[in-house]
């Protein structure tokens, strides 16, 4: 298990280039980012009653060129910093692996694997860089693209900060920063969350 902290951040104004703002802002301060841009195709599943949604988890499938199955669980979430169990496995298709839910011990023993079924999508464009900021590092992405079900759409225009390394001050101070040429807006609504909330609207 790997323990997950990030900073999400809402992009206020639809009108902006985000990453070459980025790019600017950060440029300022000595950082060069080059960022890599990959699109994501995410799909996540529960079961028909909602199980994993009730036991505040995540489970889902990202086709990135190759296919991680991952598992959330609930976490704290403050001011858009959010810190929450992670684990991740290789899989060979977008076919759920039951086996590693098995092996894994944040898995509910009340949930039956064989009724998990696809509730709704997350795909996007992740434009992301990592580098070190007050001896912290850091993985900053853009993420723009739609949340996806049942034919609703809502779009997702995000930046998420992710520590790798160092303390999460790193974190508080580069969004502070950041947030003088962007217009952002703490988030502690994960994708996740907003995908069930468009599936039940």
């Amino acid at each position: 298990m790997a323990t997950e902290i990030e900073m999400k951040l809402s992009v206020l104004d639809e009108a902006i280039d985000v990453t070459e703002r980025l790019k600017v802002c950060l440029l300022e301060k000595g950082v060069e980012c080059h960022f890599q841009s990959n699109k994501l195709i995410n799909i996540y599943f529960d079961t028909p009653s909602w199980d994993l949604n009730t036991h505040k988890m995540a489970l889902r499938i990202r086709d990135k060129g190759q296919y991680i199955q991952t598992l959330k669980t609930k976490g704290q979430s403050v001011g858009g910093l959010s810190q929450r169990g992670e684990w991740e496995w290789c899989v060979p298709d977008s076919t759920l692996d039951h086996s590693v839910l098995n092996a894994c011990e944040a898995w509910p023993d009340d949930i039956d694997k064989s009724s998990l079924a696809a509730v709704f999508e997350t795909n996007f464009t992740r434009h992301q860089c990592e580098f070190t900021w007050e001896g912290a590092r850091i993985e900053l992405a853009f993420d723009d693209g739609n949340i996806i079900s049942k034919g609703k759409l809502e779009k997702i225009r995000e930046v998420e900060l992710e520590l790798k390394t160092g303390n999460d001050n790193g974190l508080q101070s580069l969004a502070a920063y950041i947030k003088q040429y962007i217009s952002l807006a703490p988030s502690d609504i994960s994708k996740a969350e907003r995908g069930y909330r468009l599936f039940s609207s």
